[in-house]
Parts: structure tokens; C-alpha cells; sequence
């Protein structure tokens, strides 16, 4: 019975569940009792109680098996007791034989309890290995990324090349007959038209000279549509627009740039179309801030190379016509009446010296610009 019960419903082994750790002391304690009813040492059930100690060993270690061979002996000795053999039933759990069967259960409960250490460490051992790998594997994904990144950074940030891939987005997106992108010059009030097409504007619009599209786009959260600019008493960007959408492009919590794209065509826009320019305002606006952040980092790098040649043009070379410079004035001086061609060199040495000088003035001047 006992077996078709563990059959039907098994015990989970090292499950940290009371229950699961309760049912192996109830199966101890039936194995223990049939086999001191039955005889003790020489029942013929001995080897369920070891059973049960192997269980208990592996599941739960050398503590466990401990507990384990003290129930059953215990159990054992009180299955003895209401045996109706009793004097021999108790006889058999003090003879050499319980000995050497108590020997041979502290055995058994070793080893399985031995295995179980032994298995626990060496899969510890893989799941850490396995963690290394996995975090190896992702490191060098992310540094196959990096490195993919870093070789398009040169084109993909480069500010031109992010204004044409913009351009042609929005002209497969909303196939515009009119279309202006004008970037915010910093965080000042000046907007800087970068794309124009069906319209024309100045090199530069303060925020009150933006058309009323645009001015109005900038004070709202999302893209702005207008199906019909007509009878929406709105003046459109380009003379023959009809309809439109406009856009406020935002980077890192700062409005960077803003959008306007109309067609001549009333009702040309519709709300997915809306939907669309949010999308895509959002990949604009990063693309856009991107080059511009890229733009000073080749600015300034530029800088800190002029700064370094201005500075080694300095040192070294400077120096040493200085010093040449010097050494001629000495050897003519000795020579009292010097040769012509000796005052030329003096000479070309003063103007070459001159040049270097006025070289890294324009050096410099351009640093400070």
C-alpha cells in the first residue's frame, strides 16, 4: 500500500516544504513499526526502513539521515513492543545482528547523504559557470554593438548626413509638398532653418517670427493636425497648403528642433498619419541632438589639435630659428664685414620666423573663436 502511495504521490526530494520533510518522518515511522512488529533485525521489511534513510540522506543531507535512523529505531523498538512475539521481536534490536544492521543504516545514510554534497557542490559549480558565460556572452554582444556603433559614428552622426536620411523619412512617410525643419540655436530664442522645401525663410527667425503653425506646435504636447488650414482660419507655411501637421521635436527634456510638413491636397492628413509624426519626431529629435553633440566634439577636438600644433609649433620649432636666428647675428659680428650670402640666410631666417609667428597668432585666434 505504502508503495502505490509514494507512486501516485512521490516525495519531493530537498523541497523546503514542511510537508514534504513531514511525509518522509510518517514514512519512517510506518517502515519502523512493520518491521519491529514483524521481527526488528530479522524482518523481512528491514530494507524499507533503509529505503526510507537513503531517501532522508539525499534529500536532505547528513542531519536528516541522523533524524531518520533515530525514528526508526525508535518506531522500530515500539513496533516491537506490541508485537505478539514481543520478548523476541525486542531480543532482535539488541543482538550482534541489530548491530551490524544499525552499522550498515548509518552506512548507507553516509554515502547518500555523501552523493547528495557531492552533487549540490558540483551543480553550484555549474550555475556559476554558467552565470560567467551568460555575462561573457552579453558583454560581448554589447561590445559587438559598441563596436558596430563606433564605426558608423563618423557618418550617422554627422549632421548633413542626419538632415538628408530626414529628409527623405518624411518623404516617404507623408510625401509633403511643403516641408521646413527649423532647430533651436541652443537654448536661445533663435530658430535656424535646416530643411525648407515648397517655402522659404531667413538665416535665422526669432520664436515671434515663426509661422503660426509652428508657434502653435511649440506650446502643445503632441503633433498637431489640421485637416483643413482654410476653415481652420490658419495661415499655412507654404501659399498653396491645405492641410498639414506640425511638430515639436524634443531631445532629453529640451525642444531641439520643430517640424512642419502640409500638402496642398484638404484632408491629405488623418490621425495615424498624426501617430506617424510623433514616432517619428521622437527618432528626429535624437538623430538631430546627436549630430549637434557630435558636431562639438569634432569641434572641440579640432580645437585641442590646432592647440597642440600651435603649442609644438612653438616649442621646438620657434625655438630652434630662434636660436638660429642668434647664432647668425654671433658669426657675422666675429666676421665683422659678413658675406652677402651669410646677411640673406639672417635674413630668411628673420622672415621665416616672422611667418611662424603670424602662423600661430591665426592659430590661436582661431582657438579663441
Amino acid at each position: 500500500a505504502m508503495t502505490v502511495w509514494r507512486t501516485i504521490r512521490p516525495i519531493k526530494l530537498g523541497s523546503s516544504v514542511p510537508v514534504e520533510r513531514f511525509a518522509l518522518v510518517i514514512d519512517t515511522l510506518v517502515f519502523g513499526l512493520a518491521v519491529g512488529y514483524s521481527g526488528a533485525s530479522s524482518s523481512p521489511f528491514i530494507f524499507c526502513v533503509v529505503a526510507a534513510m537513503v531517501v532522508a540522506g539525499f534529500g536532505w543531507g547528513y542531519f536528516a539521515g541522523f533524524i531518520s535512523i533515530s525514528v526508526s529505531w525508535m518506531a522500530m523498538a515500539a513496533g516491537a513492543a506490541i508485537s505478539p512475539d514481543r520478548n523476541v521481536a525486542l531480543a532482535a534490536l539488541i543482538d550482534r545482528n541489530a548491530s551490524l544492521v544499525l552499522v550498515t543504516m548509518a552506512a548507507v545514510t553516509f554515502l547518500a547523504a555523501f552523493g547528495r554534497s557531492r552533487l549540490v557542490e558540483n551543480e553550484r559549480r555549474r550555475r556559476r559557470f554558467a552565470g560567467q558565460i551568460d555575462t561573457l556572452s552579453e558583454t560581448n554582444d554589447l561590445l559587438t554593438k559598441l563596436n558596430r556603433v563606433a564605426r558608423t559614428l563618423p557618418t550617422s552622426l554627422n549632421q548633413r548626413d542626419a538632415l538628408a536620411s530626414a529628409r527623405a523619412q518624411i518623404d516617404v512617410t507623408f510625401g509633403p509638398t511643403t516641408m521646413c525643419l527649423l532647430e533651436r540655436a541652443g537654448d536661445e530664442d533663435e530658430w535656424i532653418p535646416k530643411l525648407t522645401e515648397g517655402c522659404a525663410f531667413g538665416p535665422a527667425l526669432e520664436t515671434a517670427e515663426l509661422p503660426e503653425p509652428l508657434s502653435g506646435a511649440l506650446g502643445r504636447r503632441h503633433p498637431v493636425l489640421v485637416a483643413d488650414l482654410g476653415a481652420a482660419g490658419i495661415e499655412p507655411i507654404g501659399a498653396a497648403s491645405a492641410s498639414g501637421l506640425y511638430s515639436r521635436l524634443v531631445a532629453r527634456g529640451r525642444t531641439i528642433a520643430v517640424l512642419g510638413v502640409e500638402h496642398t491636397t484638404s484632408g491629405r492628413y488623418e490621425e495615424h498619419d498624426r501617430q506617424l509624426m510623433a514616432g517619428l519626431g521622437d527618432v528626429l529629435a535624437l538623430t538631430l541632438d546627436n549630430a549637434r553633440s557630435y558636431g562639438r566634439l569634432r569641434s572641440l577636438g579640432a580645437e585641442m589639435e590646432r592647440n597642440r600644433i600651435a603649442r609644438d609649433l612653438h616649442d621646438r620649432l620657434g625655438q630652434w630659428m630662434t636660436f638660429i636666428g642668434i647664432e647668425l647675428e654671433r658669426i657675422m659680428g666675429a666676421q665683422g664685414d659678413p658675406s652677402g650670402d651669410l646677411e640673406r640666410l639672417h635674413s630668411d631666417v628673420g622672415s621665416a620666423l616672422d611667418e611662424l609667428r603670424d602662423t600661430l597668432r591665426q592659430l590661436r585666434s582661431e582657438i579663441c573663436l
